[in-house]
């Protein structure tokens, strides 16, 4: 039996973990055939960074904790999707707010009319994603369509959003009223740390939105883009400074994983986690790693100083290895030394959208084989949405062949 051992990447713990294998086991089945079996190397809940339950060293730590509660470019597209993660009604609510004024937007309403904001989240309610590799990609839609609709439902802004007289008119809200569903499906999603969906799975659940709203129409007019973005800026840093509690539990395990791995005992443990599952892995037959980012510096570092590894080869997605190497920012494999002879073939899978994948072919001449792969996400989505991304299956297929 061929085995793909899954090394996960920095800040990953527990649920996270579950999810990401689960979607990888599940695009396996469907790309590679009952032929692979997948397992897993969950090093982060067993030697990954730890802090203490009150960080002291973080100023207001404990006090945050105690209060926490129509063609735009692709640039544009990335923009205005990073916003809605961050805030699925801000395109809605802006909307709303800045055409306010704007007479030729009114249309005439019946008092008896159902109010546009209840029809449009029972429309939503009523949604069945028909596309199965949402399912595949761990994204349960009888789970996260009632949990997307009851985010857009909390504090009441939806409902008072469509009620402006600029969004009353059906058919000039619903591409803002399916973006915010989607955003809001993204976040629920993220909260039971389930994998990023790629560009084009979340365009083709827009559209399964738009459609259960009442089908496309002409999309309104994008300029909001650009003053929203600065807007946006200005507000971040005020914003995170009062939430910091929550940012340093939300980034604490990804930052110093990192710099645990860049410590003599922190990096041996780690790459002796995944040789310890290498070798468990090897009895059945040939193992192949599947490493994603800090895993995939781990991965290459093992692999350079134990070229005996029982590995057929090595694929990395969204690494930094490339990068660190050519830095001289590894510990274990300098700039300038080449791979040893017993390094197994290497697939590094990256991203343009992804600022932390990089590529190998360059530095490792004939020994690297770089793919690209485009998730359509705007970064840092873009560094998790490798798994749900059939382009990649593709390519590992090609590979393990």
């Amino acid at each position: 039996m061929t085995t793909l051992l899954f090394v996960h990447g920095t800040g990953v713990r527990g649920g996270a973990y579950d999810a990401s294998f689960a979607v990888i086991r599940s695009q396996v089945a469907h790309h590679l055939g009952d032929g692979v079996d997948v397992q897993p190397c969950p090093w982060g809940d067993h030697v990954g960074a730890t802090i203490a339950d009150n960080a002291l060293s973080v100023p207001g730590y404990e006090l945050g904790r105690s209060s926490a509660g129509a063609g735009p470019s692709a640039r544009e597209q990335e923009l205005r999707w990073q916003l809605l993660y961050q805030d699925p009604l801000y395109e809605l609510r802006a909307y709303a707010a800045l055409a306010a004024d704007a007479d030729e937007l009114r249309v005439a309403r019946s008092p008896h009319a159902q109010p546009p904001g209840r029809r449009a989240l029972a429309q939503l309610a009523s949604l069945q994603p028909a596309d199965p590799a949402l399912a595949r990609s761990g994204h349960a839609a009888a789970e996260l369509v009632p949990a997307a609709v009851a985010l857009l439902r909390q504090g009441g802004v939806f409902d008072d959003a469509l009620e402006a007289d600029s969004l009353a008119a059906p058919e000039r809200s619903r591409a803002l009223v399916a973006r915010a569903f989607v955003a809001a499906w993204a976040q629920a999603a993220e909260t039971r740390g389930l994998p990023v969906l790629d560009g084009a799975l979340r365009d083709r659940l827009y559209e399964e939105a738009v459609a259960v709203l009442g089908g496309p129409t002409k999309g309104l007019k994008d300029e909001l883009l650009g003053a929203l973005g600065g807007l946006a800026a200005r507000l971040a840093t005020p914003v995170l400074r009062r939430r910091r509690t929550g940012v340093t539990d939300a980034s604490f395990a990804a930052t110093h994983d990192i710099l645990r791995y860049q410590t003599p005992h922190g990096g041996a443990a780690i790459r002796g986690l995944i040789e310890q599952r290498i070798r468990a892995c090897a009895s059945q037959g040939p193992v192949w790693l599947l490493a994603h980012s800090l895993g995939g510096i781990a991965s290459v570092e093992l692999l350079a100083t134990q070229p005996g590894l029982p590995v057929a080869g090595l694929i990395t997605c969204g690494s930094q290895a490339p990068y660190l190497y050519e830095a001289d920012a590894l510990s274990l494999l300098r700039r300038g030394q080449p791979l040893p002879e017993g390094f197994p073939r290497w697939l590094n899978v990256y991203d343009l959208n992804d600022l932390l994948s990089y590529v190998g072919g360059g530095l490792f001449p004939g020994r690297v084989t770089d793919a690209e792969v485009q998730s359509r996400q705007p970064f840092p989505h873009s560094h998790s949405a490798y798994w749900a991304n059939d382009q990649l299956w593709q390519h590992v297929r090609s590979f393990m062949a």
